[in-house]
C-alpha cells in the first residue's frame, strides 16, 4: 500500500470528485443579476433627482444585462422569454421622461432569476441581540440582553422606494401554534414558514408548518403543514397532500 494522502489532499479530491462549487458561467450570470440589480436601484435614484440622462444609460445597461442573463443555459424557458420582454421594455422606457419610474417590476424579475441561479441573498446589515449592550438590571422572560437603536435611515433622495410592499391574502390556510393564552413560552414563538425553489421553475414556493392547536382544556387540535406552489402573480395552490408534506405535529 501506499502513503495515505494527507488530509487536505483527500479533502479536495473529495470536494473535486463531487463537483463542488459553482460553475464559472453560473457565477458570471450570478455577477450579472446582482449588477443589473443595483443600476435598477440606482435608476429609481435618478429618476426621484430627475437626471434623464444618466437614467437612460442605466437603463440600458440593465437591459443589455438581461439580455445576456436570458442567454444562460440553465434557465428556464420562460424566465428567458420574461428576461427578453423585460429588456424591451426597459429600452423603451429609457427613451421617456424618468418621472413615475418604478423598479419594482423587474427587480422582482431579477430576484427571480437569482433564486433559479442559486445566488445567495443580498448581504443585509444585522445587529444582532449578542453584540448589544447588556442591560444592568435583572432581565426576565428569558433574554438578558437589550437591543440597541435602529441604524441611522440613509438619506433620502426624494425618488420612490425600489422595494414595495403589499399585501395579498394568497395563502389560504390558517397556522396555529398553541392555545388562546399562550400559557407556554413555546406557544408564543409561532410555527414559521420556509421560502424554497421546490419544484425548479424559478419562483419561490411557501412551505407554512403549522403546530398543534389547544383547546381551553389543552386538549390538541392537530392541523396539518402546507406547501405552497408559486404559480405566479401572486397565486399560490397548496400541494402538501400530494407531496407528502401534510404532516399534523409540532412543527417549528
Amino acid at each position: 500500500m501506499g502513503h495515505p494522502l494527507p488530509r487536505f489532499a483527500l479533502i479536495a479530491s473529495l470536494l473535486l470528485s463531487a463537483g463542488a462549487g459553482t460553475p464559472a458561467d453560473t457565477r458570471e450570470a450570478i455577477e450579472q443579476q446582482k449588477k443589473a440589480c443595483a443600476a435598477l436601484d440606482q435608476a429609481a435614484k435618478a429618476a426621484g433627482v430627475a437626471q434623464p440622462a444618466e437614467f437612460s444609460r442605466l437603463l440600458k445597461d440593465v437591459a443589455e444585462r438581461m439580455d445576456a442573463l436570458a442567454a444562460v443555459a440553465s434557465l428556464a424557458p420562460e424566465l428567458k422569454k420574461e428576461l427578453k420582454a423585460a429588456a424591451t421594455n426597459l429600452r423603451a422606457r429609457a427613451q421617456a421622461p424618468p418621472t413615475g419610474f418604478s423598479a419594482q417590476d423587474s427587480l422582482r424579475l431579477l430576484e427571480r432569476v437569482g433564486a433559479a441561479l442559486g445566488a445567495p441573498p443580498a448581504d443585509l446589515a444585522f445587529q444582532g441581540s449578542y453584540s448589544q449592550t447588556k442591560v444592568q438590571e435583572p432581565a426576565y422572560g428569558g433574554h438578558a440582553s437589550a437591543m440597541g437603536p435602529p441604524p441611522e435611515a440613509p438619506p433620502s433622495t426624494g425618488g420612490p422606494s425600489p422595494v414595495q410592499f403589499e399585501l395579498v391574502p394568497a395563502l389560504t390556510e390558517k397556522a396555529f401554534c398553541g392555545g388562546r393564552t399562550k400559557d407556554s413560552i413555546l406557544e408564543s414563538g409561532g410555527s414559521g414558514i420556509a421560502l424554497v425553489d421546490f419544484d425548479g421553475d424559478g419562483l419561490l414556493d411557501v412551505y407554512a408548518v403549522s403546530a398543534f392547536e389547544l383547546d381551553d382544556k389543552k386538549q390538541r387540535i392537530p392541523h396539518p403543514n402546507a406547501l405552497y406552489r408559486n404559480l405566479g402573480g401572486m397565486k399560490f395552490k397548496n400541494v402538501a397532500h400530494e407531496a407528502g408534506l401534510d404532516a399534523a405535529a409540532w412543527g417549528n
